[in-house]
C-alpha cells in the first residue's frame, strides 16, 4: 500500500524562526516610540496637575481675601501679615509652611497646596502702585510657583454696596 500524503500544510522550523526574527526587529524599532510617548504623557499629566493645583491655590487666596473682614470699607482687618503669610482679626488666614500653603481657620489648619516652590504676597495701597503694610492694603498681589508652574493674581477686599471706597 502506498503511503498517503496529508493535504494539510504546516510551517517549517525555518519559516517560524524567520517570522520571529522579523517580529523582533519591528519590536525593537517601535519600542523607543512607545517609551517616548509614555514619557510625554507623564510630563503632560504632571504639568496639568501643577496648573490645576496653582489655579486652585490662587482662587482660594482670592476668595479668602475677598471674604476677609475690613476695618474700614475696602481695607483688610489684618492681625499680622508679611510676604509669606496673612492672618485676619477673625483668625482666618494663610501661611507658607515649608513647601505647603496652609489655610488657617478657627477650626484648625488645613494644607491646601503642596509642592510650593515660591510664594509671595505684596500689599498695595489704593493707587495700585505704592507698597503698604498689610493692614492698610487695598489689594493684595499673590505670586506662587507650584512644581514649575507660576501663577500671579490680584485680590481686592470686598466692598459692600453703599460703602465709600
Amino acid at each position: 500500500m502506498p503511503a498517503r500524503r496529508s493535504s494539510r500544510r504546516a510551517f517549517t522550523l525555518l519559516e517560524l524562526v524567520v517570522a520571529m526574527l522579523v517580529i523582533s526587529i519591528i519590536s525593537v524599532a517601535v519600542m523607543p516610540v512607545i517609551v517616548s510617548a509614555t514619557d510625554a504623557y507623564a510630563a503632560n499629566r504632571d504639568a496639568r496637575s501643577a496648573a490645576d493645583d496653582a489655579a486652585f491655590a490662587a482662587s482660594t487666596i482670592v476668595r479668602l481675601i475677598q471674604e476677609a473682614p475690613g476695618s474700614e470699607p475696602g481695607t483688610l482687618a489684618v492681625a499680622s501679615g508679611d510676604a509669606t503669610s496673612i492672618v485676619f482679626t477673625n483668625n482666618a488666614g494663610l501661611r507658607l509652611d515649608g513647601g505647603t500653603l496652609v489655610l488657617i481657620g478657627p477650626d484648625g489648619n488645613a494644607p491646601f497646596a503642596r509642592r510650593v516652590e515660591h510664594f509671595r504676597l505684596d500689599y498695595v495701597g489704593p493707587d495700585g502702585i505704592t507698597p503698604v503694610v498689610a493692614s492698610e492694603a487695598h489689594r493684595v498681589h499673590a505670586r506662587l510657583t507650584i512644581a514649575g508652574f507660576t501663577l500671579s493674581t490680584v485680590a481686592f477686599p470686598r466692598v459692600n454696596i453703599g460703602d465709600d471706597p
